[in-house]
């Protein structure tokens, strides 16, 4: 610990306070504690390092890593520049916060915050070996989703490294975009210091190289010249100096601190050498925005602040001031966070930005699929996609096409875009390829046209009014939604082609009445049995930011098995029930965001407890989006309510197989569990419901969009209603043989000659012509689709050789006989030249052999031919 002082000066209202008093009276000592106790400086008899009073922290076991060597790129994970940091602010104790702003959650803080221009913020995450609780994933979804960097930060006093390693590391290991070092008197008196803050940085670069790191020292070197910048300076990325120029120089010195800073840097900076020059890294200030004993800051003397940094020359880092901060969130009065808010500082790099990410596939074999992302940014962009997070050759376009999917197709797929400024990594679009296509469509409804005739809706609602409205072949292309703050429109579903249209539903909305309400659709004359499969593609939007706002908890429903007389909902008012469904909400709103139910036929479904529900088939251990199965489907940053599907299409699949009813999302595998209940046939159901009496205040933000409604059916076999036929015929005439089948198309067919296949010979019928002999044998045909085969029997074809048997004396004329294949249309011919012929009889070949009677006649030489039919 660095001596205290025995007197404080309280100079700052004092006119005649020169520059020279200014560097003489007021030192930069005990910042952290004079920062948090508005000024003061610890009394005599106090510790000045006790920081346990602060706030409830975990203690875990600590861990050390070795360290090892590291060297620094300019642009950093998540594409941050060290150099170009922007404007941040420091979050200190968020209860705190939000008290102080009057604020009622995380959520509210976050766009506090980003409404004020904030590019990143830093939150308090530990003291010393000590987590601090407040710094979770829920904070760090909720800043990423708000497009705000986070970095963790945590006082170190360098007795307990293995335990500030850990500490460090538990914030970056939570995804924290960086991590920011508070090191002030107690490492200054520490003893081999040096080797400490070496040890402790080492250690977080070698575990994450490539991850911002800064250290928030002295402002003042001249004043401490045992604290070891130069080490801490060689592992981070940046430096962040507490200019605080009313605890330190007074209140007239907000100006005179930049020039002072500026100089202690730029001297320190060139007393550097050889190696040691690596040390020298950008400035990031952190600016006085709290009230002390020594003074009121205002807004006035933060823009004067500012304006020093961006015209100090010449500035203490390249390419002058692009990035400050302010401690801190819980002190700021309103006239400083008019003087923050219009702050700018720093350049915009014009990055690569996603308006669309992939959206997950779950198809057939055999299949194609498209991915496509849409950005914007400065050209020329590059496009390279990976599947499992290696790149695939030649993918390098906008959109990737995959075609004749095979289930080893099966994985992820994202894309990196890169421009001169920077790079950016798509969501991942999740595709499952099922194995051989085994089924059927049996209803289909794209809703490109207005199809409200096909379909039967049945509504429910609390108050007895129907309250709900379905919007047919909506262009759903033209409609806005906000997702990270970012404004977009609804992009194609997965399965539509291209095309927007669909069918959107909205409950509770119609008046001012907040009751329960809900809706459910049916396919007229539609009714299934045995195993099918219901798919749609479902986006479910809702109001707010993530984890929606007041309202926002609605659920899409799909269920199989229903009467689809009735409306199936949850909300407790319909006196009687059937089928089986699923529902789920959109951004996370309550303890059961998916949910299973079972109809009851004397009385209101049944909601099922999760034991009963199937959800747990896959890993989940709740029904909670939290679950970690949930935010594994549903991760943070691409979908802005982490473990749920809001504000993204999904594809939804509820399926019957073999007495197991199965709800997959995406193509994953959400609930499964054996159908008990009565409900084994019927029809495919659609619906939406709010189980909340609240209405939203932005009515047009909540709702559901159906699109692609299908029902398959499974392929079965082919069956031969009709087996060819034995066949004799001539040499030289045709022979054809045909089959009659039933079954699902698409059929083929495969003939065979004595069990080869005949090439070409793929149709239903078999017609060969000129045959001769050598194709007399057993001809039989293989007849497939998707589901099997089926082979006919044998058809024998004989072939025989048309033989004139001469004649016979008989009852006073001739009687011809020959032989050849049974059949009608033989033709008896008469000449008596051999070269003009004429006909005599048409006669029909019953048994193979035939006869023609010829009378005697006076003509001196006659000639006779039978010919046989084609």
């Amino acid at each position: 610990m660095p001596s205290l002082k025995t007197a404080v000066l309280i100079l700052s209202w004092m006119a005649a306070f020169s520059f020279a008093d200014f560097v003489a009276a007021q030192d930069d000592a005990q910042l952290y504690y004079r920062r948090t106790h508005a000024g003061l400086r610890p009394a005599t008899d106090s510790v000045a390092s006790d920081h346990s009073g602060e706030t409830t922290a975990q203690s875990p076991a600590p861990e050390f890593f070795s360290a090892k060597e590291f060297t620094a790129s300019s642009l950093l994970d998540g594409g941050i520049d060290p150099a170009n940091l922007g404007k941040g602010d420091w979050i200190w104790q968020i209860p705190s916060c939000l008290n102080a702003l009057g604020l009622a959650n995380v959520q509210q803080l976050i766009d506090y915050e980003k409404n004020r221009g904030m590019k990143w913020i830093t939150v308090k995450c530990g003291d010393s070996g000590n987590i601090w609780s407040q710094f979770d994933t829920n904070l760090i979804m909720r800043a990423h989703a708000a497009g705000l960097k986070i970095f963790g930060w945590a006082y170190v006093y360098g007795n307990n490294v293995p335990g500030e390693i850990n500490v460090a590391l538990n914030a970056l290991n939570l995804g924290a975009d960086g991590f920011i070092i508070d090191a002030e008197g107690e490492y200054e008196a520490l003893a081999n210091n040096s080797v400490a803050a070496s040890n402790y940085c080492s250690a977080i670069k070698a575990a994450y190289p490539n991850r911002f790191l800064a250290h928030a020292p002295f402002p003042i070197i001249s004043f401490h010249s045992a604290f070891p910048y130069v080490m801490f300076g060689l592992y981070c990325d940046a430096v962040m100096p507490q200019a605080y120029w009313a605890d330190i120089g007074g209140t007239n010195y907000a100006v005179t601190m930049v020039t002072r800073m500026n100089s202690e840097w730029r001297n320190w900076q060139n007393s550097l050498t050889g190696a040691n020059t690596n040390a020298i890294k950008p400035i990031v200030p952190i600016g006085q925005a709290y009230n002390s004993v020594n003074g009121t800051v205002t807004g006035t003397q933060i823009s004067s602040f500012i304006n020093a940094l961006k015209t100090n020359s010449p500035p203490a880092t390249a390419g002058g001031y692009k990035g400050v901060s302010f401690w801190s969130c819980q002190h700021h009065s309103t006239d400083m966070w008019n003087a923050i808010g219009a702050i700018q500082i720093g350049t915009e790099p014009d990055l690569p930005i996603l308006l669309t990410n992939p959206v997950n596939r779950a198809v057939d074999a055999g299949a194609s699929v498209t991915f496509g992302a849409s950005v914007t940014g400065a050209p020329p962009m590059r496009f390279q996609w990976r599947f499992n997070g290696a790149a695939i050759p030649f993918a390098t376009n906008s959109t990737f096409t995959r075609l004749n999917l095979q289930p080893t197709n099966t994985g992820n797929y994202d894309v990196v875009i890169t421009n001169v400024f920077g790079a950016v990594t798509s969501g991942v679009a999740r595709l499952i390829v099922n194995a051989t296509s085994v089924w059927q469509t049996a209803f289909a409804d794209n809703f490109e046209t207005n199809s409200s005739a096909n379909w039967d809706l049945f509504q429910g609602s609390g108050d007895g009014t129907p309250d709900y409205a379905a919007d047919w072949a909506v262009d759903y292309g033209a409609i806005k939604y906000v997702s990270g703050g970012v404004t977009n429109f609804i992009p194609p579903a997965p399965n539509s082609g291209g095309t927007t249209r669909g069918l959107k539903l909205t409950v509770n909305k119609n008046d001012t009445v907040a009751a329960l309400s809900g809706v459910s659709l049916y396919p007229q004359g539609q009714t299934f049995s045995g195993n099918l499969v219901l798919r749609c593609d479902v986006w479910l939007n809702y109001n707010g930011p993530a984890g929606g706002s007041a309202g926002s908890t609605e659920f899409a429903s799909f269920g199989i098995n229903h009467t689809g007389t009735r409306v199936n909902w949850g909300g407790g008012t319909a006196p009687l029930s059937d089928g089986l469904w699923f529902a789920m909400d959109g951004e996370g709103g309550t303890s059961r965001d998916f949910r299973a139910y079972e109809g009851n036929p004397v009385s209101a479904p049944a909601l099922l407890p999760f034991a009963a529900s199937g959800l747990d088939a896959n890993g989940a251990a709740s029904a909670d989006s939290a679950d970690p199965f949930f935010q594994a489907q549903f991760p943070a940053g691409t979908y802005e309510s982490a473990g749920a599907p809001g504000k993204r299409w999904t594809q939804c699949e509820v399926s019957q197989i073999n007495g197991n009813v199965i709800w997959r999302l995406n193509g994953v595998i959400v609930a499964e569990r054996t159908n008990t209940s009565a409900f084994n046939s019927g029809n495919v159901m659609i619906g939406y419901m709010d189980l909340f009496t609240s209405i939203p205040t932005e009515l047009d933000e909540t709702f559901v969009i159906f699109d692609n409604v299908r029902v398959l059916v499974p392929v079965v076999r082919p069956s031969i209603i009709a087996q060819p036929t034995n066949r004799i015929v001539n040499a030289g005439a045709n022979a054809a043989f045909s089959i009659s089948t039933t079954g699902p198309m698409p059929q083929n067919f495969q003939w065979r000659f004595d069990g080869s296949n005949l090439v070409g010979a793929t149709n239903s019928l078999l017609l060969l012509t000129n045959v001769s002999p050598t194709q007399a044998g057993n001809y039989s045909v293989v007849v497939s689709n998707a589901a099997g085969t089926a082979t006919s029997s044998n058809a024998l074809l004989m072939v025989t050789t048309l033989r004139l048997l001469g004649f016979s004396l008989t009852n006073g004329g001739w009687l011809l006989s020959a032989t050849g294949a049974p059949s009608a249309g033989y033709a008896v011919e008469v000449s008596t030249n051999l070269s003009s012929w004429s006909p005599l009889a048409m006669i029909t070949n019953d048994t193979g052999l035939v006869h023609y009677f010829v009378p005697a006649t006076n003509a001196p030489q006659e000639f006779y031919r039978v010919s046989a039919p084609k």
